[in-house]
């Protein structure tokens, strides 16, 4: 397993965290939209400074996943959306409907769920699991499956693991080459 040093593994998470933020307040902008055309970008200062659901989400993923530690399953993360999760907007209303019928990952992400569950909320919040597991991508993939796993199916699911393994390996990775 590769090392990092603290600081700098501190820096990069906070990096990643600042992007994550500015990403979510600048993409609500646009959230919804269905064409390609690019609408001029609000004004930062005059966006609301509110944590986005995905944000708050990956808090509550934070904790557990310090609970929990490497034996964190989907029946943990559905377990905490049931308690602690009350979003009812997009496919998390659906999500937390799943979860009270009893349906657990991956059903709860697919069950009365055909527009929502290919979205992007879960690939939104898959480099969270990079950050967990720097230099880990196969574990990253695998919590980011399971986190996508709670509210998406099929390619949200897979877009989440790559971009989890994506977010680990360039703890180690500073020039990345595009082809």
């Amino acid at each position: 397993m590769k090392t990092i040093e603290y600081e700098l593994y501190q820096d990069k998470i906070l990096g990643g965290l600042l992007g994550i933020s500015a990403g979510s307040r600048y993409g609500a902008h646009f959230a919804g939209r269905r064409s390609f055309t690019m609408a001029p970008l609000p004004d930062l200062q005059q966006l609301p400074n509110l944590g986005t659901a995905n944000q708050n989400l990956m808090m509550l993923f934070l904790i557990l996943a310090g609970q929990k530690g490497a034996r964190l399953r989907e029946s943990d993360l559905g377990d905490l959306w049931k308690s602690h999760v009350h979003l009812t907007e997009k496919g998390f209303g659906i999500v937390r409907r799943n979860l009270r019928l009893g349906l657990y990952p991956p059903q709860s992400g697919i069950h009365n769920n055909p527009i929502w569950c290919t979205s992007m909320e879960a690939p939104a919040r898959a480099p969270f699991w990079g950050f967990l597991n720097p230099g880990m991508p196969e574990q990253a993939a695998f919590y980011a499956g399971i986190d996508a796993a709670i509210d998406h199916d099929g390619i949200a699911v897979d877009a989440s693991r790559f971009l989890a393994a994506l977010t680990s390996l360039l703890y180690f990775e500073a020039d990345i080459k595009l082809a």
